[in-house]
């Protein structure tokens, strides 16, 4: 009841409704040089990615990966990677969070980002919604920067873990809410849930 409550006051406070991302891309998504047939079964054994008959090395098994239509992005702790379809891998960014989905055709690529928004008074930065176009590497949709209020950031994401739930060309849900990528516009699917206790518009 402690953190519901703290939760609802500190979407209220810090103005964390959601809208349209008007400032620059913080990063851009790496994109392959050709594309693979992203409709073949893929799964990682012993570091190695194997999609269709494809195999790319990537060390140890992470705990999410997604398959593009030009390469595979997954998270190694809280950094995002890449690796092209001819094997190519770079650090993309530390986004200081491990929750990730993919559209189911592919195009769309939602991340949670930890790395970037404003922080508290203890510099944890705020959660933001980040999401790409996997075929351009485009950015999106991104949370606005708007101050999270007075409350220790880093407790209340310990007791609440939010995460993504799914992702298209036209909406990302994230734990009871779904936002217009588009125009931000979010619509509650389940009142008094965390999504809409943190990203809800108020």
């Amino acid at each position: 009841m402690l953190v519901a409550a703290a939760l609802v006051c500190a979407a209220v406070a810090g103005g964390w409704g959601l809208s349209r991302y008007a400032g620059a891309a913080p990063f851009e998504l790496p994109v392959g040089p050709t594309e693979w047939d992203v409709s073949e079964r893929s799964w990682l054994s012993n570091g190695v990615l194997h999609v269709g008959d494809r195999r790319v090395t990537i060390g140890e098994d992470p705990a999410a990966h997604v398959v593009g239509p030009s390469g595979a992005y997954w998270i190694d702790g809280q950094v995002l990677w890449f690796t092209s379809a001819e094997g190519g891998t770079e650090e993309v960014s530390d986004l200081q969070w491990s929750s990730m989905v993919i559209s189911p055709d592919r195009s769309t690529l939602a991340l949670l980002d930890g790395s970037r928004g404003p922080t508290d008074e203890y510099g944890t930065h705020a959660l933001q919604v980040v999401v790409f176009d996997t075929r351009t590497g485009e950015q999106l949709y991104r949370t606005p920067d708007t101050e999270p209020g007075d409350w220790d950031l880093a407790d209340l994401y310990e007791e609440t873990v939010p995460s993504l739930d799914r992702v298209s060309t036209e909406h990302v849900g994230i734990d009871g809410v779904t936002i217009d990528i588009a125009s931000g516009t979010v619509t509650v699917d389940d009142p008094g849930s965390l999504g809409e206790m943190l990203f809800g518009d108020r």
